[in-house]
């Protein structure tokens, strides 16, 4: 600060002239933390072969770094005999025959169902995969949650049986806010998402032949392209990761 005088013949006035300065941006990098999301994969039927924590280890390597395997299954046989018969259908509740007499309880889809003990994030996604039969196990806990107000971000089903029905009520489903589906026709899958009972019963036989020759071969065929274990599958599987990467998943 400087102070200049001056005198008049009305008196004695004191100049004051001051530089200021404005506050400048901190341009010292900041860390900002972005919470992850969830994404549950659930594999095919019987959920289990190395192929499934590969494609963990795809989808993480892409940026989908919330990715952890879901499981909910009887079994290999079981969960194909389910595939077919009731699991491709809503299944909201479960009704049987205790020593007291029947019963109706709600159908358990939750994440602890699916063998998860993550909770919601509150920021990050909460997105569904499921391939095969683990596509009607994701479809139906996408369901499950809709009906009791949590949004899910991605529902993807992948070589799906589902049902016509349920497929137009996960697309109706204002809370589920994209469903994308991969039909693996281009591949020789003869399963697509919306099929008939009859449709699916009719290919059966063709897909027993799919499985053997994916085993023998070590290279997935048709259904199988994506479950086979091996050099292959790895890039399959990493090309995938890729494609819904790509969607928006994260």
């Amino acid at each position: 600060m400087t102070t200049d005088v001056l005198e008049t013949s009305t008196g004695i006035f004191k100049k004051v002239a001051s530089t200021s300065s404005t506050a400048t941006a901190d341009r010292t990098p900041k860390h900002i933390v972005l919470e992850e999301g969830l994404t549950v994969y659930l594999g095919g039927a019987g959920m289990t072969g190395g192929y499934i924590d590969d494609q963990i280890k795809s989808l993480r390597m892409v940026g989908i770094s919330g990715a952890v395997v879901g499981r909910n299954t009887e079994g290999q046989y079981a969960d194909a005999v389910a595939g077919v018969n009731k699991h491709r259908y809503r299944l909201k509740k479960i009704n049987g025959m205790s020593d007291t007499g029947p019963y109706s309880v709600e159908a358990d889809w939750s994440l602890k169902s699916l063998g998860v003990s993550r909770s919601f994030p509150t920021g990050g996604q909460f997105n569904l995969i499921g391939y095969s039969f683990g596509s009607l196990v994701a479809a139906q806990s996408a369901l499950y949650y809709a009906d009791k107000g949590q949004a899910i971000d991605y529902l993807v089903l992948i070589g799906s049986p589902i049902s016509e029905e349920m497929l137009g009520e996960v697309r109706q489903q204002s809370l589920i806010e994209h469903v994308v589906i991969l039909d693996l026709k281009e591949h020789g899958d003869p399963i697509h998402a919306g099929m008939s009972f009859f449709d699916l019963a009719e290919h059966a036989p063709l897909l027993g032949s799919q499985m053997t020759e994916s085993s023998e071969r070590k290279e997935g065929v048709g259904h199988f392209y994506y479950g086979i274990d091996g050099p292959s599958g790895e890039q399959r599987r990493l090309e995938l990761a890729k494609f819904l990467y790509a969607q928006g998943l994260r």
